[in-house]
């Protein structure tokens, strides 16, 4: 069985949120989308004086209507569906029994009236004194036909009796057999299907079974019947194909038919004739009836083996028109729910199953009704919405196309519509000042959480701009950010934004808000203004791509394919796509495209009489398809509409509606005409002269203009009607389809309209707000687009106050005040009568061709403004903090708001940028018949290079760049991995491996190995390595028998050479947990008891051992310990890294320990050497807050950062006549930089701790962009290594350490790297080290990964303080050519052009 899915506590999105509704408008949150997670959530407000309110998840939205007379027993309901969908047409029947009557109630409401409940005002009388015969279930035959399945139950076994009704009255008895000779029958399942068999022949056939639960059988049934009669032509019913156990049992294959088992619990039947029948051990079986009366089993679905009590399935409508299979079985205690190409799911619920259930889908929910419970689980979220007993109803219909049911009592019929719950308001009078309330969400343990809602009620004509919640404005900048997509300011019509001058005096960034880009076409010219007649774009799945066609007055049609770089910028690239001339001038009703395959198709009407379908690809544009009608005015084509895969034509005069597929072979599919769409109910004024519909969104929906109507109507095999929404009489009428929304625009000689309608819910469809029009007028002719994908509209209008015409730009769904998003000025009047050319499409970004007659251009509407910051970053400033400060505006005698906020900048310099003008004025230069090593220097470019790249003519073979990180040498030694390194005498490196110590001569060749650990357990090893001041003892801190243990190794010099042995036990350290690193001091061992790669997981200490060595022994000795109860501040101490300063003064050794802590800062400590050289800790020490220090000296740092690894940056200087100290302390972090203080000591009492005097950060080294330092800093020889981590990637990064400072710190950038092949390492997988190596620091490391031998070989890397370009010119064979140098991170790349000149120049021009 499936995990279900696990029960979670109420929770918010969001705390709370500030709106402006005006005073007649309504408007619905859904309270789960927009403010609250959890599963079974009921919602309450604080206060019920507020114009708000909740509707629940199930709710009656009209009144219930009374039945014809009350009622008794109701038998079984049934709605009347189309033939070729699911689809209600709101008609529905019941049967109800009341002593030895049986009458038949039915209501009979237009299809558009969905809204309201049947009315069951009309009733038949099927049986009068037949108390022997029950009735079980019915369906309807045709509109005014049922059959109802009843049973003489007086009879053993029972007789079965089909009675056919009609709305006349007439009732003809059709007998049949009971073939299973049931005696007792409580439930019979019944469906009538029209469908097409195998032969191609379409029938209406009845489908029955007996529920397997439902007979005089103890237990259930095992030997099943499910009957199919034909309805022939003459209304009798054929004898029925039969599916029994044994028919079953040979589609399965089973070995002996007869023996199997077939216990039918539920079936269903489709209109393609598929048959999904469920058992109650064997799952689900799906079957087609074949024309030769056979059954085929095509699929069978098991999703366990657990007993099941009920299922239903269907088809769930997508946004963009197509449907998933989905179906949902009932197990015991849970339910199984499953979409087409999506994972199985599983839902606990609160009760044991039984028969029978009553389990339901809708587009939407699961409804899941027990013992008058009703429970809602979401398709999509996972969970139980809700539970509620309902009462009154007797028995429910769940609509399988909506989330609506409908529930029938004893005294009426009541329509309940299924949702998440709403927040709603409906009108109300305007308040002057922001009033608040908070809605209040309760889970099934009473645990409660609250969003607070701030309000006020505007005036309609209120056009002011309000201030919303904060924006979403980023807090932190690094480098130059692509532009930040914000939410709302302000809540206004038409808001503009713009820049104040900051308060700085010298401000470090630039800001603008962007809501419009005016484009800037490349590589095209497009017609003159003047010369368009006709405008379309046509945005695909890629949002930065768009076709625009332009028409000129010569009908010549021309298509440019553009693509925008980024909705980050105004630029726009394009190319010729197409070019061809039409007939005829295009409009949005005889012409339409679309894309598919590559290809652009077009559909124009070239003819009053006739339709072509051209299809373009590669720039070739052919005929594919003509569609002619005969050519009278009756078959004129008044409109075409292109939806998602389909098309419609209009033929205006013979009141027709053509679809088609809008895929070779263009077949017409179905013709929509007057005689259909008032059989579905339609009682208006049938003239259809235009469609719309939207193309991305519930493109199932199309919107049919008549003259005084707007009709609503879905199609998917066949039409169904919707919605009707009435208009004006004698308005000019148009229609514009968003997301969940319509809007209806009308214009008559008085009065100016626009209208949005809600399409959340079909069954619910109701007029939302007038939109504001403030000012502007509608002109005519109306002009209206919109964007499919967006639902913004843009409508032509006039500006009464600047006296010329503007496109108005409507956003659907949002409040009233916000719905005006842009006013567009043409800078002209166009007068009435006279078009203005407009297109528009998109998505995140929108393109609009705009023409005023005389200019023309193409804007791009962004759907959220876009913050675009430009930093002005000083070189040498690692960190800024700015003022930026926003005006947000929308006319002139409105109120303007302002908006400041507070930017951390941050400059980690990873942003690469060549300076072309210096780079090509910069030459390398060689000489001939030498080799050459030329340093390229860093003038020429900003920002931190790890690698630096060369491309030209002689390049790889005589011509290369020596990286600033130089790798010299790669070796495996003993196939060992390599955890820590040291140095010793003579420059050599100490390598400690997990058993083993390499060690390297000071040309980094292996001199001499030893083993550390002789046992054989894999699981001892060591990790850390260091040598005494002498270089006479190894100390290897390792894990014996999971113990932790210094083994100590002596040395010898033997003729030049070292050689090393194991002298005395391994010791374990006493108030040691693990290593985190190993110092010594004098006769002093330092431990840090930590975790590398968590300081944070136990409490940590340093541990400070004297070193007792004789002869064959090694002790350690006199414990000290600087941890919790030595800090003795409160805070458990969590140490991350120590290094150990010691200077002289007056002639006696003294101490200091620096010890990072990474939430506190740094610790250090004070002490001394005795004569025999063990350490003396003096008891007082200091601790610096770096985040409070780091803060104080205007440089970065937050919260959250740790504060890793600490080295000395520089030797520590004594002066004797000022009694100072001064040492140079780098600290690095997780999160921000890498700080080096400057610490001043007073060394008057240095016996009692030389205390600070000063300390100020001196030098930065640079972070690498926003990567995560790990905790491995390698600090010597004028050079840093650090590595970062984003996770996916390693790098080691090398910075150049500097050693004279100035007033400012000095920022650091990195100078060279290593890319590592490790993702994301542990401190503790890989050491890095640096030696020095013919006075060249030398970085040892081990961080790429052998594939062949499972290790990490030591590589041994220069470390040289520039780049260089090698040139191999011995043999004379290189020339002077140009030099493309690329130099990159992991980051950017970029690149530019130097060139190599080759000449015979004087020493000092070779420089």
């Amino acid at each position: 069985m499936l995990p279900l899915l696990a029960y979670s506590i109420c929770q918010t999105k969001t705390n709370s949120v500030t709106i402006y509704p005006k005073e007649l408008e309504s408007y619905k949150w859904d309270l789960r989308n927009n403010f609250f997670l959890g599963p079974q959530l009921t919602f309450s407000l604080s206060s019920t004086s507020v114009p708000f309110g909740i509707q629940k998840p199930i709710i009656q939205l009209q009144a219930p209507v009374a039945h014809f007379e009350s009622v008794n027993q109701i038998l079984a309901i049934r709605a009347r569906t189309q033939n070729k969908q699911r689809a209600w047409l709101n008609q529905f029947a019941f049967i109800e029994k009341d002593g030895d009557t049986v009458d038949l109630f039915y209501s009979t409401e237009s299809q558009a009236n969905s809204n309201y409940p049947p009315n069951f005002s009309k009733k038949i009388n099927i049986l009068s004194g037949s108390s022997n015969i029950n009735c079980y279930n019915l369906d309807y035959i045709d509109a005014d036909t049922w059959l109802v399945d009843c049973a003489d139950t007086t009879k053993r076994p029972i007789v079965n009796k089909f009675l056919k009704v009609n709305k006349a009255g007439v009732v003809t008895i059709l007998n049949n057999d009971n073939l299973n000779e049931y005696t007792f029958v409580s439930k019979r399942l019944l469906k009538i299907q029209i469908h097409t068999t195998g032969f191609g022949k379409e029938n209406q056939y009845v489908y029955r079974a007996v529920p397997a639960y439902s007979t005089n059988f103890s237990g259930l049934d095992q030997q099943s019947i499910l009957e199919v009669f034909r309805v022939n032509s003459d209304g009798t019913l054929s004898e029925p194909f039969i599916l029994d156990f044994v028919t079953l049992g040979l589609l399965v294959g089973v070995q002996d038919p007869k023996y199997f088992k077939f216990s039918l619990v539920d079936f269903q039947v489709f209109p393609d004739g598929k048959l999904y029948v469920l058992d109650a051990f064997n799952g689900l079986y799906v079957l087609t009836l074949q024309g030769n009366g056979e059954f085929k089993l095509l699929d069978r679905i098991v999703t366990n083996d657990d007993q099941v009590y009920g299922f239903d399935i269907d088809n769930l409508i997508q946004e963009d028109g197509t449907t998933k299979l989905v179906y949902t079985i009932l197990y015991n205690n849970y339910a199984v729910i499953k979409i087409q190409g999506q994972n199985q799911k599983a839902y606990s619920v609160p009760f044991v199953a039984s028969y029978p259930s009553n389990l339901y889908i809708t587009q939407e929910f699961v409804v899941v009704q027990n013992r008058g419970i009703t429970y809602l689980y979401s398709i999509y979220e996972e969970e139980l919405v809700h539970r509620e007993v309902i009462d009154g109803p007797k028995i429910y219909l769940v609509n399988p196309f909506e989330t609506e049911m409908i529930g029938i009592t004893a005294l009426d019929s009541r329509r309940y519509t299924l949702s998440h719950g709403y927040l709603t308001y409906a009108s109300a009078s305007k308040t002057t000042s922001l009033k608040s309330f908070t809605i209040i969400a309760t889970d099934p343990d009473k645990n409660t959480c609250s969003v607070s809602i701030n309000y006020q009620i505007l005036d309609n004509l209120d056009f002011n701009v309000y201030d919303l919640d904060d924006p979403t404005f980023p807090s932190l900048i690094r480098d130059f950010p692509d532009p930040f997509d914000l939410n709302a300011f302000s809540s206004g019509p038409n808001l503009k934004y713009a820049q104040l001058e900051t308060l700085e005096a010298d401000p470090a960034i630039n800001t603008k808000i962007i809501s419009i880009w005016d484009l800037q076409i490349r590589g095209v010219v497009l017609p003159a203004a003047t010369a368009v007649i006709y405008s379309d774009v046509l945005v695909i799945q890629n949002e930065l791509k768009f076709f625009q066609l332009l028409q000129t007055n010569d009908y010549q049609v021309q298509i440019f394919d553009c693509e925008s770089q980024s909705r980050y910028t105004s630029v726009v690239d394009c190319v010729l796509e197409d070019k061809f001339t039409v007939p005829n001038r295009l409009s949005r009703q005889t012409f339409a495209w679309w894309t598919q395959f590559d290809q652009i198709y077009y559909l124009l009407v070239e003819k009053d009489t006739s339709l072509a379908i051209y299809t373009s690809d590669g720039g070739k544009s052919g005929l594919v398809k003509k569609i002619d009608y005969p050519s009278t005015s009756e078959y004129k084509i008044t409109a075409i509409e292109y939806l998602k895969d389909r098309f419609f034509v209009v033929l205006g005069n013979k009141k027709e509606i053509h679809i088609y597929q809008a895929a070779v072979p263009f077949t017409e599919v179905y013709i929509l005409t007057e005689t259909i769409i008032k059989g579905l109910g339609f009682t208006g004024n049938w003239s259809p002269t235009k469609i719309y519909g939207n193309r991305a969104h519930k493109s199932y929906l199309f919107f049919i203009i008549n003259k005084d109507n707007i009709v609503v109507a879905d199609y998917h095999i066949e039409v169904s009607l919707v919605k009707t929404v009435p208009c004006l009489a004698s308005a000019e009428i148009e229609a514009a389809i968003g997301l969940d929304s319509f809007i209806v625009v009308q214009k008559t000689a008085s009065l100016d309209l626009i209208q949005e309608y809600d399409l959340i819910n079909l069954s619910e469809i109701r007029l939302i707000k007038t939109l504001p029009l403030y000012w502007y007028q509608l002109q005519s002719p109306l002009q209206v687009d919109f964007a499919s994908d967006t639902g913004d509209v843009f409508i032509r209008g006039f500006d009464n106050k600047s006296q010329q015409t503007v496109l108005l730009v409507y956003t659907t769904l949002s409040l009233a005040h916000d719905s005006l998003n842009q006013v567009v000025g043409l800078n002209k009047y166009i007068p009435n009568q006279q078009e203005i050319i407009f297109s528009s499409a998109g998505n995140s970004q929108m393109f609009v061709y705009l023409n005023n007659g005389a200019t023309h251009k193409i804007l791009s509407f962004l759907k959220n403004p876009l913050l675009i910051v430009s930093p002005s970053y000083d070189v040498q400033q690692y960190y800024t903090l700015s003022n930026i400060r926003f005006q947000i505006s929308n006319y002139v005698d409105s109120n303007i708001r302002l908006f400041s906020r507070r930017i951390n900048l941050i400059n980690t310099q990873t942003v690469l940028q060549i300076d072309d003008n210096k780079i090509a004025s910069y030459e390398v230069r060689a000489k001939p018949e030498v080799d050459s090593l030329v340093p390229l220097g860093n003038t020429w470019y900003d920002g931190s290079v790890l690698e630096i790249d060369v491309d030209c003519q002689q390049c790889d073979e005589l011509i290369r760049i020596k990286q600033s990180v130089h790798e010299v040498q790669t070796s495996s030694y003993n196939k060992q991995n390599f955890l820590d390194a040291s140095e010793t005498v003579g420059h050599r490196s100490i390598l400690q491996a997990e058993t083993r110590v390499v060690i390297l001569d000071s040309q980094g060749e292996q001199e001499f190995t030893y083993a550390v650990i002789l046992s054989t357990n894999k699981f001892d090893s060591c990790a850390y390595v260091e040598v005494s001041e002498s270089g006479t003892y190894i100390f290897s801190a390792c894990y014996i028998n999971g113990a932790p243990v210094i083994v100590t190794s002596k040395c010898e010099i033997v003729s030049d050479k070292i050689q090393c042995f194991v002298i005395g036990q391994p010791k374990a350290l006493i108030g040691v947990t693990k290593f985190a690193r190993i110092g010594v001091v004098g006769q002093s061992l330092i431990v840090l008891n930590a975790n590398q790669n968590d300081p944070k997981s136990f409490e940590t200490s340093i541990n400070l051992y004297t070193i007792a060595i004789g002869d064959d022994s090694v002790d350690f000795v006199n414990l000290k310990i600087i941890g919790k109860s030595f800090i003795n501040n409160g805070q458990t101490p969590h140490f991350a890294c120590f290094t150990v300063q010691s200077f002289v003064v007056s002639g006696k050794n003294y101490v200091k320990i620096y010890i990072t802590d990474v939430g506190q800062g740094v610790f250090i400590i004070d002490g001394s050497l005795d004569a025999s050289g063990a350490f003396v800790l003096i008891s007082t020490f200091e601790q610096v807050s770096l985040y409070q220090t780091i803060s104080e000296q205007g440089q970065y740092v937050t919260l959250s950062t740790r504060f890793y690894q600490v080295g000395q940056a520089a030797p520590a200087a004594y002066d004797s006549t000022k009694n100072t100290l001064t040492s140079t302390i780098l600290f690095t972090t997780s999160n921000t930089a890498s700080y080096a203080f400057q610490f001043v000591f007073n060394t008057a009492t240095v016996q009692t701790g030389a205390k600070i005097v000063s300390k100020k950060i001196v030098f930065i080294l640079n972070q690498y962009g926003d990567w995560t330092s790990l905790n491995k800093l390698t600090l010597k020889n004028g050079f840093a290594v650090i590595p970062y981590t984003n996770t996916v990637s390693t790098v080691l990064v090398s910075f150049k350490v500097p050693v004279v400072f100035g007033d400012k710190p000095y920022l650091a950038r990195a100078h060279g790297g290593i890319f590592s092949t490790f993702a994301y390492p542990q401190a503790t997988d890989f050491f890095t080290f640096i030696n020095l190596r013919d006075n060249i620091p030398i970085l040892i490391a081990n961080v790429r990964y052998d594939q062949q031998f499972l290790i990490t070989p030591v590589t041994q890397y220069q470390l040289l303080p520039d780049y260089y370009a090698e040139i191999f010119n011995r043999q004379n064979k290189v020339v002077s050519q140009p030099l493309f140098i690329y130099i990159k991170n992991s980051f950017t790349v970029d690149g530019g052009q130097s060139k190599l000149i080759v000449a015979d120049f004087q020493e000092n021009e070779t420089d």
